[in-house]
């Protein structure tokens, strides 16, 4: 009698487990609503269907037909995966993953997977676009890098009007042709603890910052792989009183013939403030002015830098006072209390006799090897001086 009763619910459970939705027993990829509790197939349609404020959920690896195109959404998109099945063509112009141009509210990512294609563009916005947070995400690239603007682009922002910007604990694998490009005049940025693990062109692009917009760049780790065509690691492009500090970036050679591996490039960067970052392996530490930009680096201060490098004819900070004549600067650079090494302003062998420890006021020009008296100003620091000493 026990054993039959103990068949019979063998039976049942049996059935009962056949008569459940396919869900249950394997869950399938898909994207809730939690506000609604809907479940969709893509983030696209999810997306289409939210309110303002929605958080979307991503549940496992969701393959989109094409890029996603997220419409007017503005909200939240947590967890989870996203790839598609094949590359189309996003507001940019260009292919892209996701396109988050139209949105009409602040949108966050948090702890999403992205993989893109070689070529594409990770997250686009286009012109007039809104808030955006990127936190504990993962771009995952190729390994090969296909021409100028292939590789991995985490992030492109162009023709930011307001707001606040907000990229943190992000993770960009693969070779990456840009991790996060930001243009425009936003209220604030904050870019920190970001891992970028193989440049191949510029990791982190920022331009045509107002003075009054707020933006801190801090505490990432890029890596230029090693790659000779890697330019830099941070580029400001007239972005005004950009804070850059805490950083470490390393292994952009360069190629010996041109491409010059930089680990901070400043280009009409008037007052940035670059401050306590770690340069290794670099062709050049930090690259003020390379040329006539329109805009000049004025009320520049580097400090408590350190730099080094066993590239061959490595230089520690490089300005080049012949393209940039000191009549289009109103102050001196601040690049006193840095380690240069052996590369550097504080070399021993220089003829300006900035040597380790001395209060001589500086150098002119510290971009040619070796320097010559001529390049040296010795006395009072004018506007167009480089002012380096002293220097640890």
């Amino acid at each position: 009698m026990k054993f039959r009763a103990l068949a019979s619910l063998i039976v049942c459970a049996v059935f009962g487990l056949l008569a459940l939705p396919s869900g249950v027993l394997a869950e399938q990829p898909r994207v809730t609503n939690k506000r609604s509790h809907v479940d969709y197939p893509t983030l696209s349609a999810a997306a289409a269907a939210a309110l303002p404020g929605d958080e979307l959920e991503i549940h496992g690896d969701i393959v989109e037909p094409g890029p996603a195109l997220l419409g007017t959404f503005s909200g939240k998109i947590k967890g989870g995966s996203i790839s598609q099945a094949m590359p189309g063509l996003c507001s940019s112009g260009t292919n892209c993953v996701i396109d988050v141009s139209r949105a009409r509210g602040p949108v966050t990512f948090d702890h999403v997977d992205i993989t893109v294609p070689a070529g594409d563009l990770g997250i686009v916005s286009g012109n007039n676009s809104k808030p955006l947070t990127l936190s504990e995400c993962e771009f995952n690239g190729p390994d090969t890098y296909f021409g100028y603007s292939g590789g991995l682009v985490g992030l492109r922002n162009v023709g930011v009007l307001g707001g606040t910007f907000t990229f943190d604990h992000n993770k960009f694998k693969g070779k990456v042709g840009n991790a996060i490009v930001l243009s425009g005049t936003p209220d604030a940025v904050t870019v920190s603890h970001n891992e970028v693990m193989n440049t191949e062109f510029t990791a982190l692009i920022l331009q045509n910052f107002p003075a009054k917009t707020r933006a801190l760049v801090e505490e990432n780790h890029i890596n230029g792989g090693g790659n000779e065509g890697a330019f830099a690691g941070i580029d400001l492009i007239r972005a005004k009183g950009v804070v850059v500090k805490n950083n470490e970036i390393e292994d952009f050679p360069g190629d010996g013939s041109g491409t010059q591996g930089v680990g901070i490039r400043l280009r009409g960067a008037a007052g940035a403030q670059i401050i306590g970052n770690h340069l290794d392996e670099d062709a050049i530490g930090i690259q003020i002015d390379p040329f006539i930009f329109g805009d000049v680096s004025n009320g520049v201060v580097l400090k408590e830098n350190e730099f080094k490098s066993r590239v061959m004819d490595a230089v520690g900070l490089q300005f080049n006072a012949a393209m940039n004549p000191a009549a289009l600067y109103t102050t001196p650079i601040d690049a006193r209390n840095n380690h240069w090494g052996d590369k550097g302003p504080a070399s021993t062998d220089n003829s300006c006799g900035c040597k380790k420890g001395d209060q001589a006021t500086g150098l002119k020009v510290v971009n040619f090897t070796p320097l010559v008296a001529s390049q040296c100003n010795n006395s009072a620091p004018k506007p167009g001086d480089i002012q380096t000493c002293p220097a640890k």
